[in-house]
């Protein structure tokens, strides 16, 4: 007779200690908690993915190390391609490198509060995390002064640490990171999956510093996070070391069609990140105003504390029940009353600034149109996309429109600023390609301009 076993027994103690990850993935009107871009990529881009994907043999295993996503990165940063390593998600990566580097019974430092999964990838590892408490978020080198005499005590231990830094949203000058790396002997692992968003560039100390290994993502500024993908960037012989660790053929075909079929459009990646900056400011001053401390932030989230914990419950229940999901991270080290915020949308932030509003004053749900549902587009011959271009001329304008209702690249002149501004939100925000040339006299006023544009638009809209 088999005596009864409890099958959790069976699991290293270190691994039972841990916490599950959870997430609610539940429909809202907004998803603010988990960093993501608000805008899914241009169709045209998924239309070659998807044809791409069609092309490829599914019934062969992929490429061992996705070469050739590996040789396209390379030349993005202008490093060898045989110094990167591509991955399901940068967190696969962190996860390789630490087993990598590190080991059982090797002292992991590292500062908190920081991303809460860097403690279970070292433990995973059969390493041991020494993570030193912030004192002060407003003081950065406090912390760095503390880290410093860690190294100088040992400086053969790995060190892990994320800039900009998940969920404080800060980041370290590289000064700061290049003086940490002329004390350390060990392998310094800085997670820069926010690099994009940032204005510090850690990748010129790759040159100098042998022991830097620095991962990035797809997930956030590229709008790939629901596809899983990720790279490092380190010395070769390095990176040959990390790839006799790593899984083989850890990335499947459409990873790698995705991942490089973005680098080839990296204007639409510029465009959503200078947007995000941008809207960054927006979100930051919106909350300020409504009463919230709010963090500086290098990356596309905002880190707010309220005035108690109360509160910070108040306002966290309060935009759920609007549709308005957020991330408390009040349970983080150091983070109590704190609450985090992806930058959203436009639509997001005026809906937000709204909700805030009616909590602080108390007053009832505003009903909210239900955000519309993704269309289903129709079926099209492969390859065909839908196009038309309209020329349109009278005594007052002269106008030249081409449309593409797959996306595509967006030029505009018109002889008016804030029309331009306009005609260019409209067509990003609906996806569309646009290249609109417009002329008339404008020295009576904009309306035969605007009016006869928007002719020109309805009938290459019925046309396309």
């Amino acid at each position: 007779m088999i005596r009864p076993i409890d099958p959790a027994s069976l699991v290293r103690p270190e691994v039972r200690r841990l916490s599950a990850y959870h997430l609610d993935l539940t429909p809202c009107r907004h998803k603010l908690d988990q960093n993501e871009v608000p805008w899914d990529l241009p169709r045209r881009i998924k239309l070659a993915v998807t044809e791409g994907l069609l092309d490829t043999h599914w019934a062969r295993y992929p490429d061992f190390h996705g070469d050739a996503l590996r040789r396209d990165l390379g030349k993005l940063h202008g490093w060898p391609w045989e110094g990167i390593l591509v991955g399901n998600g940068s967190n696969e990566l962190l996860s390789t490198a630490l087993g990598a580097l590190a080991g059982p019974g090797t002292e992991v430092l590292g500062v908190e509060p920081t991303f809460g999964l860097y403690r279970m990838f070292v433990m995973r590892s059969g390493a041991v995390p020494r993570f030193l408490m912030r004192s002060d978020l407003s003081r950065p080198s406090l912390f760095m002064d503390e880290l410093e005499a860690e190294v100088e005590r040992n400086p053969r231990r790995p060190v892990l640490l994320c800039t900009p830094n998940n969920p404080t949203g800060d980041a370290l000058p590289p000064e700061w990171v290049a003086a940490l790396l002329e004390r350390l002997e060990g392998p310094l692992l800085l997670d820069n999956a926010y690099g994009e968003f940032c204005r510090f560039d850690y990748r010129p100390l790759l040159h100098k510093y042998p022991h830097l290994v620095l991962f990035r993502t797809f997930s956030k500024a590229w709008s790939l996070a629901g596809l899983r993908l990720g790279y490092l960037m380190a010395r070769p012989a390095l990176v040959s070391e990390l790839i006799k660790f790593k899984l083989p053929y850890n990335l499947g075909h459409a990873a790698v069609l995705a991942g490089r079929a973005v680098l080839a459009e990296e204007e639409e990646e510029k465009r959503r990140v200078r947007i995000i900056v941008a809207r960054r400011a927006q979100w930051a001053r919106m909350l300020t105003e409504e009463g919230f401390e709010v963090f500086p932030s290098e990356a596309n989230f905002l880190l707010i504390r309220c005035a108690s914990t109360d509160k910070a419950l108040e306002v966290r229940d309060g935009l759920a029940a609007r549709g308005i999901r957020i991330r408390d991270v009040g349970h983080y080290p150091g983070l109590a009353n704190c609450l985090r915020v992806s930058v959203g949308s436009g639509m997001a932030l005026r809906e937000t600034h709204l909700a805030l509003a009616e909590i602080r004053e108390g007053r009832a749900l505003t009903p909210r149109p239900p955000l519309p549902v993704p269309r289903a587009h129709p079926p099209r011959e492969r390859g065909r996309l839908r196009r038309a271009t309209v020329e349109r001329t009278t005594k007052e304008t002269t106008i030249r429109l081409a449309l593409s209702l797959d996306g595509g690249p967006r030029k505009i002149e018109v002889p008016n600023g804030f029309f331009s501004h306009m005609m260019e939100a409209l067509a990003t925000h609906a996806d569309l390609g646009l290249d609109l040339r417009a002329g008339g006299d404008t020295h009576v006023d904009l309306h035969h301009t605007v009016e006869d544009v928007g002719i020109a638009l309805g009938e290459a809209l019925t046309s396309a």
